[in-house]
C-alpha cells in the first residue's frame, strides 16, 4: 500500500476456484509497469460461494472474507499464489479480516451477539480478541478496527462507559487506550495511523458537528485547521510524511482538503463547472487522488503537492469514475462506468486509463486497492451480482 498503515476502505470505496492465470484474451499493458496485467481468481470456500477482498500488503498477501454456498462468512487470507486460508468463525459467528500489514498480521472483527468486536490474527493465524474500554456495557458494546500499522498497532473505535463512541488505540500487546474527544464533545472515530504513531480522524465537538483531528503518539488530540465558512470536516487518511487528507463541508457542498504536517489546510478544488470533490488516497510523492463531482458526471482526478488539478482519462462514452488508491509510482486503481456497467480500471501516472481484464459473462467489476508492486485487488461480479475476489498483476 502507499503507506505502511493499512486503512479499512469501507466508506470511501470500501467494499477474494483456484488461482489460475487466464489466457491471452485477459492481457492488457500498463505504460508505467511495462508488463502485462492478468486476472487471478482468489480461491474460495467451495463452489458457488462468495468472496470479498479488503486489503493487500506488499508481499501480495490479501485478506477479506469468504462464504460457502450455504453458511456464515469467514475471515480469509490468500497467499501470493491465491491459495486461501480460512481464519475461521469465532463463537460460531461471522468474521471478517479487513487489513493486513507487511508482517502478515491482520485485523478484523466478528459478530459478537449483534455488535462487531475487534480481533487481530497473527501471521500464523492465531486469533486474539482486542480489549474493550473499561466500563463499557458488556452486551451492547462494540469495537471496530479502522487501520493497522506496521508495528501491529491497531486504531479503531469502541463503545465507552457512557455508551458513546470513542477513538481507541490497541498496542501490540492488545491493551486498549482511549484517544478521547475534543473538549465539550462526546464522540470520535480514527481513520488512519502512520509509522510515527500519529492518528487522524474526527471528533464531534461542543457545537455538535464533526471536526477533523489528529492524535500524537501520547494520545493528545489536536483539532485541524478549517476553511472559511466550514461547518464540518473529517480526516480520512494520514501518510508517513504526516500529510492528512479528508473532506470538509462549506455551506452545503463537500470539498476535498489536505493538511500538511504543520496542520495548515489546502482546499483541493474540483474541475471547472463542478461544485464538490472528495479525496480518497495520497502517496509519498505528494499526489492525492479522488473525484470531482458535478453535472453530468463524476470524474476521477489527481492533485499535485501544490494542489494543481489533473483530470484523469475516462473510458470512451464513459460516465462516472472513482479512484480507490494510489501507489508510490503514481499508478491509480479505481472504477469507471460505461453504458451503465462498472469496470475495474487503472490509471498510469500520466492519467491514461486501462480497463482491467475480467471473466466473461459477469455483471461488472471494481477495485479496492493497489500495493507498491502494482498488484490491484478487487471484485468481479457474477451475472447474479454475487462477488468473487480477484487480483490483477
Amino acid at each position: 500500500m502507499p503507506s505502511s498503515a493499512h486503512l479499512i476502505r469501507s466508506g470511501m470505496a470500501l467494499m477474494a476456484v483456484a488461482g489460475l492465470w487466464l489466457g491471452s484474451s485477459a492481457v492488457t499493458t500498463s505504460a508505467v509497469t511495462a508488463r502485462p496485467l492478468r486476472l487471478v481468481e482468489l480461491e474460495g470456500l467451495g463452489s458457488g460461494g462468495e468472496s470479498w477482498p479488503y486489503d493487500i500488503n506488499d508481499h501480495d498477501v490479501v485478506v477479506g472474507s469468504a462464504t460457502p454456498a450455504a453458511g456464515a462468512a469467514h475471515a480469509a487470507r490468500w497467499d501470493r499464489s491465491a491459495r486461501i486460508t480460512d481464519l475461521g468463525a469465532i463463537d460460531g459467528r461471522d468474521t471478517r479480516a479487513v487489513a493486513v500489514n507487511d508482517r502478515g498480521t491482520s485485523v478484523g472483527y466478528y459478530d459478537g451477539s449483534g455488535a462487531p468486536r475487534a480481533v487481530r490474527w497473527s501471521a500464523s493465524g492465531t486469533v486474539s480478541r482486542l480489549a474493550s474500554l473499561n466500563g463499557a456495557p458488556p452486551v451492547s458494546s462494540s469495537s471496530v478496527p479502522t487501520a493497522l500499522a506496521e508495528d501491529d498497532t491497531v486504531v479503531g473505535y469502541a463503545t465507552a462507559a457512557d455508551t458513546t463512541t470513542h477513538a481507541v488505540r490497541w498496542d501490540d500487546h492488545g491493551q486498549i487506550h482511549d484517544l478521547g474527544v475534543l473538549p465539550g464533545g462526546w464522540e470520535s472515530v480514527p481513520y488512519g495511523i502512520n509509522d510515527s504513531g500519529t492518528v487522524a480522524g474526527f471528533s464531534i465537538a461542543a457545537d455538535g458537528r464533526p471536526h477533523a483531528v489528529r492524535w500524537d503518539r501520547a494520545n493528545r488530540i489536536v483539532e485541524l485547521a478549517g476553511l472559511a465558512g466550514q461547518t464540518a470536516s473529517w480526516a480520512l487518511a494520514i501518510g508517513d510524511d504526516g500529510v492528512v487528507i479528508g473532506r470538509a463541508i462549506v455551506g452545503i457542498l463537500m470539498t476535498a482538503v489536505r493538511w500538511d504536517r504543520s496542520g495548515a489546510i489546502t482546499e483541493l478544488r474540483p474541475m471547472t463547472g463542478h461544485d464538490s470533490g472528495m479525496a480518497t488516497a495520497h502517496n509519498a510523492a505528494g499526489t492525492t487522488v479522488g473525484a470531482s463531482v458535478g453535472v453530468p458526471y463524476t470524474r476521477a482526478v489527481s492533485w499535485d503537492r501544490r494542489g494543481g488539478l489533473t483530470v484523469l482519462d475516462t473510458l470512451p462514452g464513459g460516465s462516472d469514475d472513482l479512484t480507490t488508491d494510489i501507489n508510490g509510482a503514481g499508478v491509480v486503481s479505481g472504477q469507471a462506468t460505461q453504458a451503465d456497467r462498472q469496470n475495474a480500471v487503472s490509471w498510469d501516472r500520466r492519467g491514461a486509463i486501462t480497463r482491467l481484464p475480467v471473466l466473461a459473462g459477469g455483471a461488472g467489476s471494481t477495485t479496492l486497492g493497489i500495493n507498491e508492486a502494482g498488484v490491484i485487488i478487487g471484485s468481479w461480479y457474477r451475472a447474479d451480482q454475487r462477488p468473487l475476489a480477484v487480483l490483477w498483476r
